[in-house]
């Protein structure tokens, strides 16, 4: 986490990774594309390293104010929430792989 007065970012680093020349990373962008337009975390991917992989990591800003008395249960949601986007983006990269099984069978 790193602080910002009352602010928050939360990152869940690294929770996945795959290779730049991967013939499933064109689906895996489209799906983490698709999942960001979801509330919540961000799926953000890292340029490739020197050996060409790409790292999958999650972000959420937050504000954390003193007054406000529910903050512990807001905190758990929040980070609730990084394992619903990662669950979302599993679920649109199945709907991806879905939709191009049906248009090769056209």
């Amino acid at each position: 986490m790193e602080f910002a007065g009352m602010c928050a970012r939360v990152w869940d680093p690294l929770w996945a990774r795959i290779k730049a020349d991967d013939p499933d990373f064109p689906n895996v962008r489209e799906a983490v594309n698709s999942t960001n337009f979801n509330f919540g975390p961000t799926v953000v991917m890292t340029a490739p390293n020197d050996e060409g992989i790409i790292g999958l990591h999650s972000r959420r800003d937050i504000m954390l104010h003193p007054a406000c008395h529910d903050n512990e249960p807001f905190v758990k949601a929040v980070l609730d929430s990084f394992f619903e986007t990662k669950e979302e983006l599993r679920n649109n990269l199945q709907q991806i792989d879905v939709k191009q099984m049906e248009a090769r069978k056209i």
